[in-house]
């Protein structure tokens, strides 16, 4: 079997997380003998495309799937615009240099960027049945003039026959098809986020590394470093709170926002007082299971909450980690059935303050919360991200 994987962008749930996931997993599987990869050039300043051509076998990689994000003014005109911008240059793509290939089966792992434009235009690939995932499907969420447009496309998304598959980790997004969309209940599959494990150094030599005591309580904020992560009020938090028992890691890319950030004179103050603790750029296994093990609780507080699943919270889980987040998106609703962390007000540092002071303290509420952000992570595995959809596909 030949198949396809269509992913332009790298960091996130992209390349990063759920093809690599997904490529490693492929390898296991004899049926699928041949695997291609289409993507953007971006992938060529990270190591994980090399790591991946190590694990997998004659794996090919093309890089000419290049989006072009509307810089201003993103209304739902560019966005729509910005799809079939992508629709015609992935489909040029396709006919030119990929068609002579034969594929069996293409996966696009993230359909947000083209999904409205396929619902109108059709499928890219001709007669090759196709599936993918939905990222951060919002229909679901508000019921405005646009929900009926946006419904409307999905109709027609879900009745293009070559569609074999929509996949999503928004339990939200699932139940609404199901309930609405009843005609095609068998297209739409919930997964849980993947979660490769941690295979570098163990807690004593992280704690260690980072010259960690006992009595030090670590927060760690993680991943895609943008405003949507709530830094700037966690790092005035500890600045204000002022326990020099209470440490924080802040690792991945940053955006130039972030950077802002970090520039700022107090937060410099506060780095060097080894307080705060920065760790840029990609995280291999390695650097992963070092800021992980080192941490005793996970930083989830989104801006307005995140609506899409969080592959952090999951990392997170899998490290018997309680987080801390808002009340509000899919991430906060989770926190409140499973009670595996604290929820605060971002808008009121004296609660933040209150509440990391009284978790870093409260051994039993701890414990509470570890065991049970763990009971979460058994209990989601039984959705296992490559499973659901590698059996769909094969």
């Amino acid at each position: 079997m030949r198949i396809l994987i269509v992913e332009p962008e790298c960091e996130g749930h992209h390349v990063a997380l759920y093809v690599k996931e997904l490529l490693r997993q492929i390898a296991k599987r004899k049926k699928i003998t041949n695997v291609t990869l289409l993507t953007s050039k971006k992938i060529l300043k990270y190591p994980l495309i090399k790591e991946l051509k190590k694990e997998i076998k004659d794996l090919r990689v093309y890089t000419d799937f290049n989006l072009d994000y509307p810089k201003n003014n993103k209304n739902v005109f560019s966005l729509l615009f910005f799809q079939i911008n992508n629709f015609f240059i992935l489909k040029e793509i396709y006919n030119k240099q990929l068609k002579k290939n034969n594929f069996d089966y293409i996966f696009i792992n993230t359909l947000d960027y083209l999904e409205k434009a396929i619902s109108i235009f059709g499928t890219p690939f001709k007669e090759i049945p196709f599936s993918g995932i939905f990222l951060n499907p919002k229909i679901h969420l508000k019921k405005n003039l646009l929900f009926y447009l946006y419904y409307y496309l999905l109709k027609r998304l879900f009745r293009i026959k070559e569609l074999k598959s929509i996949f999503s980790n928004d339990k939200f997004f699932v139940e609404f098809c199901k309930n609405k969309l009843t005609k095609y209940n068998h297209k739409v599959s919930y997964f849980a986020e993947p979660v490769s494990p941690l295979l570098g150094p163990n807690k004593t030599y992280s704690r260690n590394f980072f010259d960690f005591k006992k009595k030090h309580f670590v927060i760690l904020v993680y991943g895609a470093l943008k405003n949507s992560k709530s830094i700037q009020e966690l790092l005035l938090t500890i600045n204000i709170i002022k326990n020099k028992n209470i440490k924080v890691i802040i690792a991945g890319q940053q955006t130039s926002y972030v950077k802002k950030i970090m520039a700022q004179d107090y937060v410099k103050k506060l780095i060097i007082n080894k307080i705060v603790f920065v760790s840029q750029g990609f995280h291999n296994n390695f650097k992963e299971s070092l800021i992980f093990n080192a941490s005793n609780l996970v930083w989830l507080a989104y801006k307005n909450g995140s609506y899409g699943s969080s592959g952090i919270l999951f990392k997170a889980a899998s490290s018997k980690l309680p987080v801390i987040t808002t009340k509000e998106g899919l991430t906060g609703w989770q926190n409140k059935k499973y009670k595996f962390g604290v929820i605060i007000n971002l808008n009121n540092y004296e609660d933040i303050s209150n509440k990391i002071l009284d978790i870093s303290s409260n051994k039993l509420k701890y414990k509470k919360f570890s065991n049970n952000i763990f009971r979460f992570f058994r209990e989601q595995q039984k959705f296992n991200f490559a499973n659901v959809i590698l059996d769909k596909i094969i």
